[in-house]
């Protein structure tokens, strides 16, 4: 089976494909669509959760002897801070982008 960057019919891309279960040609199930969206999401979390540590290193010492050194509850602000950023970003998203 062969998989190209676009399908002529659909234009999907191929991850999507990779996941057809031999359904070359067809629709893709909407199982399948979820599966290659969130395989598609966790390629981009690895690869911006990676970058710091290309970029930077030595700022990423610093920044983890900084929350070695916080306290739990400043912590703890600072994930809730980050989940509701994060979550408003994914409403936005949803709303506006698709």
């Amino acid at each position: 089976m062969r998989y190209t960057w676009r399908n002529p019919d659909f234009g999907i891309s191929p991850a999507i494909w990779l996941c057809d279960s031999g359904r070359y040609g067809k629709e893709p199930l909407e199982g399948e669509l979820m599966y290659a969206y969130m395989i598609t999401v966790l390629g981009l979390i690895c690869f911006l959760e990676g970058l710091p540590y290309l970029a930077t290193p030595e700022r990423v010492r610093q920044w983890l002897k900084w929350v070695l050194s916080s306290s739990n509850n400043s912590l703890r602000m600072l994930g809730a801070a980050l989940m509701i950023a994060g979550l408003l970003l994914v409403y936005l998203g949803r709303r506006h982008g698709g």
